[in-house]
This record gives C-alpha cells, sequence and structure tokens, in this order.
C-alpha cells in the first residue's frame, strides 16, 4: 500500500546545482525521475523537471509507503512511470501519475452529486417510525 501526496504539510523542493572548476555554480531544476528520501518509508519524487520547458521550480509528489514487501525505490520506479503516461500530450510531463488521474475523473463522475448541505442539515430518522 501507498500513499501519494498532491500536497504536503512540509513544502519541499528538489534542485542540482551544476558547476565547473572557476564558475559560479547555477541552481537548476533537477533532472526527472530524481528523489530524495529522508526516511525508508517515504520519498519526494520529482516527475516534472528541467528536461521540460516550464516556469518555476518543480513540485516534488510525496510518496509514502504504508505497507507491504516491494522496496521504496522500486514504488518510485512505478510512480516514474505512470505520471510518464501523458496520452493527451506525449511531449510533455505529468507532475500526477496516470491512475490518480483516472480515479479522480471516475470519482467525480459519482460525487459530483454530493449535496453537503442535505447531510449536514439531514433530519434525524427515528428507529421506532
Amino acid at each position: 500500500f501507498v500513499e501519494i501526496l498532491k500536497t504536503s504539510q512540509a513544502s519541499v523542493r528538489l534542485f542540482d546545482v551544476l558547476g565547473a572548476p572557476g564558475k559560479a555554480p547555477e541552481v537548476r531544476n533537477p533532472q526527472i525521475g530524481s528523489y530524495w528520501s529522508p526516511t525508508e518509508e517515504e520519498a519526494y519524487l520529482s516527475t516534472t523537471g528541467r528536461a521540460f520547458s516550464r516556469k518555476g521550480t518543480c513540485n516534488p509528489l510525496h510518496v509514502r509507503k504504508l505497507a507491504g514487501d516491494m522496496a521504496l525505490r522500486d514504488i518510485l520506479e512505478d510512480v516514474y512511470a505512470l505520471s510518464c503516461l501523458t496520452w493527451t500530450k506525449p511531449d510533455d510531463c505529468s507532475r500526477i501519475p496516470v491512475t490518480i488521474r483516472l480515479a479522480d475523473i471516475r470519482l467525480k463522475e459519482h460525487a459530483g452529486n454530493f449535496d453537503e448541505d442535505a447531510l449536514a442539515y439531514e433530519e434525524e430518522v427515528d428507529d421506532d417510525e
């Protein structure tokens, strides 16, 4: 089981510092597929990066391993591979894996009719009635 967080409580940014001897270092977006793992059970994965001409810094996904025997590195490879499936724009990248995109689309179909007020203000039904 894996949890993939689109947002994180602690914002993390990944970057590469490139430089040659005698030159000032240059800070750039990381290469796509780069990751940083602060623990053995979680990592921040860059599914976008300097290979694509996008403004700003990339926003890595926070990936947490919750259970199972699969190695975290293998999990990150799968998440990265699924984020490379950009069917509508094959020459670009996607921050979110395609499986999450498909799940979001499917959930919107069912949750689109949800009425929060009806749930919050629904009268209690007496079991005796």
